[in-house]
């Protein structure tokens, strides 16, 4: 049967593994930074949206891909490394502005670039979809699916509460990595700095490679 200890464990896994350093965090305290809060919603929601999916999946028996054919890790932890290394790029490489970042209630523009020319934000789709060639988010949800769900009449209702824990306690841990570069924001006043910090945010992206391989 479901217990307090089961419910506070499966907190405890959630609060660990979305609010500590990853891909995903690294590209929201980027975002948050160069585009503010309003702008950054659909990369958050993309990305909370996308690892209850493949939470749901992995309840539904796709971990099996794993068990049976190992070789996918593989090939999984290859396509996510590439992709990893190509936000790195992008986001070494965005465009910087001489005047300050826009605050979090400036522009809306959904556009790839806005007309200062900085860099959008990933839409939620795009966000959506990452979480699908992110191995971190894969072992999270195999992890999940496996060591909390409980056998027999009691399962619908645990897989019930670890989806509901990714909803809540993901998304509100997520959203403090945006807080987080809003906060940031004041000290990158010129382009110099705008730059600076991009290097950094795109050298974690690619040192995140470090926790799939």
């Amino acid at each position: 049967m479901m217990s307090w200890q089961l419910l506070i464990a499966i907190a405890t896994f959630v609060l660990v593994t979305t609010g500590t350093p990853g891909p995903n965090n690294i590209l929201l305290l980027n975002s948050g930074a160069n585009n503010g809060v309003k702008r950054s919603l659909p990369l958050l929601f993309g990305i909370n949206n996308g690892v209850v999916l493949m939470v749901i999946l992995m309840m539904l028996g796709l971990g099996e891909l794993f068990m049976r054919y190992p070789v996918t890790q593989t090939y999984l932890k290859i396509l996510g490394s590439g992709y990893l290394l190509y936000l790195a790029f992008k986001i070494a490489t965005s465009p910087t502005t001489a005047k300050p970042v826009q605050t979090a209630t400036d522009t809306e523009s959904d556009t790839t670039t806005s007309a200062d020319g900085s860099a959008r934000p990933m839409r939620w789709l795009e966000a959506v979809l990452f979480q699908f060639i992110n191995p971190k988010v894969w072992m999270m949800a195999i992890t999940a699916a496996s060591s909390f769900t409980l056998a027999g009449e009691f399962f619908y209702l645990s897989a019930a509460a670890i989806i509901l824990a990714f909803m809540t306690i993901g998304l509100c841990c997520n959203m403090s990595w945006v807080v987080l570069g809003v906060a940031i924001q004041k000290l990158l006043s010129t382009a110099a700095r705008q730059r600076c910090f991009n290097y950094i945010m795109a050298g974690l992206t690619a040192a995140t490679i470090t926790m799939i391989i």
